[in-house]
């Protein structure tokens, strides 16, 4: 006897239809991941050390160099501490130059008592009454407010002789060129310049430097202009010995010239 069908054709299409969107609905549920899943431990993977012997790369004016960590760091911290001491004594030369003169003695006069007795105050207030000297001093108050010690009033001094001995090299030179027919007049402020970029520190020397082929002119004219050598006992005259002179010297430069001059002549 044939089996009744238990579904209407209708009835098991819709059967069908949901057990097939079951099936795809537990399949998303297992790709989807589980928040409270617990996610894999990688603490245990090592970091790379670094330390201050760490080598690191850096570019210097175009060129690579390897540094150490610890290097770069102690020149970070070098140059951002000079750094905060250039402003703080820009700040205090500023302040210190707004002040009126009464002002600035008072605070020069704080700044000595500070500096005659520093074991009563502490090391930035030295540190600060030092720096408000130099000031004072660059600011050239050091006689107005009795800031010259003796080793500045000794080096003032030297200084003064050697000012006093150079201006009178510098009269000495001028005269001497003075009686040189011919020769350009000496120009003080000229032969200084010369000197600066020579080196060579006698006035004199220098202008005789600056003005070599006119003073080589002036030397052989003047050596024409003096009489000729005549022989007591007639007949040829006799050579001079040659003797060896030094080219670099004025004197021995003169001699040299006056020695090839006679050479032509005789």
């Amino acid at each position: 006897m044939e089996e009744k069908q238990k579904y209407s054709q209708w009835e098991y299409d819709e059967v069908k239809e949901g057990e097939e969107q079951a099936e795809g609905d537990e399949s998303q549920e297992d790709s989807t991941p589980d928040p409270n899943a617990e996610e894999e431990d990688t603490s245990n993977e090592k970091s790379p050390s670094v330390d201050d012997d760490t080598p690191v790369e850096i570019e210097i004016d175009g060129e690579k160099q390897t540094v150490t960590l610890g290097e770069l760091r102690n020149g970070y911290m070098r140059q951002s501490d000079y750094t905060k001491k250039s402003q703080e004594v820009a700040d205090l030369k500023k302040q210190f130059e707004s002040k009126s003169n009464e002002e600035k003695k008072d605070v020069v006069d704080e700044a000595k008592k500070i500096e005659q007795n520093p074991q009563s105050y502490s090391q930035e207030d030295i540190d600060t009454a030092k720096t408000l000297l130099d000031i004072a001093k660059s600011a050239g108050l050091t006689k107005e407010f009795g800031l010259m010690t003796r080793e500045d009033f000794e080096a003032e001094e030297a200084k003064k002789k050697q000012l006093s001995q150079f201006e009178s090299k510098m009269n000495k030179a001028e005269d001497e060129v003075k009686k040189m027919k011919g020769m350009p007049k000496f120009d003080e402020d000229d032969v200084l310049d010369h000197m600066q970029a020579t080196g060579i520190m006698d006035p004199l020397a220098a202008y005789k430097n600056k003005y070599d082929a006119k003073y080589r002119e002036f030397i052989i004219k003047q050596a024409q202009g003096s009489k000729s050598y005549q022989s007591d006992k007639g007949g040829k005259k006799p050579q001079p010995k040659e003797k060896e002179v030094n080219v670099r010297t004025d004197e021995g430069h003169r001699s040299f010239l006056l020695d090839e001059l006679h050479k032509i002549k005789s």
